[in-house]
């Protein structure tokens, strides 16, 4: 059994709807509201090229004070001359492999030694740690662990033993498990004589 509407539309809501959709999709509608898209595309042209020109004007005015008290805004004014190699701190070869990009991560240029092999096996387990001396007893497990080619993932060999006594006995194995950087510190070391610094970066492009 069908149940008929309670309240069916009149003949005139009928039409009028009619005539709303009619007049909602007709070529006049559509045009009016293209020209309105159009109009509002218009005036968000018009408002960013206005705060582009006011930008544009505040730093033109900005750099014409700023040449005024001496200060030089030109970056290419702020490139390092080159400099040669026996002056140049950064003309090392340790150096310049920083900046080779297969190591643009830069501990990738000490990975493997023995210092980078035992730094996560010597975790504080304070929550927040304050400021404290370096556990070296805890470094000097690590390094002789690493040196006998026994360390494992796993391992943590924080002690906090921080007296001045228990430090004093680990340094030497400290220093001893440092030596695979010996060459990489006697090169620095070396360099560091000479007067002038320029980084072998490439200063030509947007980003150096």
């Amino acid at each position: 059994m069908t149940t008929p509407l309670t309240n069916p539309p009149s003949q005139w809501q009928r039409t009028t709807t009619r005539r709303f959709l009619k007049w909602l999709f007709s070529w006049r509608t559509a045009r009016r509201g293209l020209i309105g898209v159009v109009g509002l595309i218009t005036l968000l042209a018009l408002l960013y090229t206005e705060e582009n020109i006011r930008g544009k004007h505040a730093w033109d005015t900005y750099w014409r004070d700023a040449e005024a008290r001496g200060e030089n805004l030109d970056f290419n004014a702020l490139i390092p001359q080159p400099i040669p190699d026996d002056q140049n701190f950064a003309a090392t070869p340790f150096i310049q492999s920083w900046l080779v990009r297969s190591n643009y991560v830069f501990r990738q240029v000490w990975k493997g030694d023995n210092y980078d092999q035992a730094e996560t096996h010597v975790r504080d387990s304070r929550a927040k740690p304050d400021r404290h001396f370096l556990d070296l007893v805890g470094w000097s497990r690590a390094f002789d662990v690493v040196r006998a080619g026994k360390i494992t993932g796993s391992q943590n060999f924080a002690s906090g033993k921080l007296d001045l006594e228990s430090r004093a006995k680990a340094a030497p194995s400290v220093l001893e498990g440092l030596k695979t950087d010996d060459a990489a510190f006697a090169e620095l070391r070396a360099a560091s004589q000479r007067p002038f610094s320029r980084y072998p970066v490439k200063y030509d492009v947007d980003d150096p």
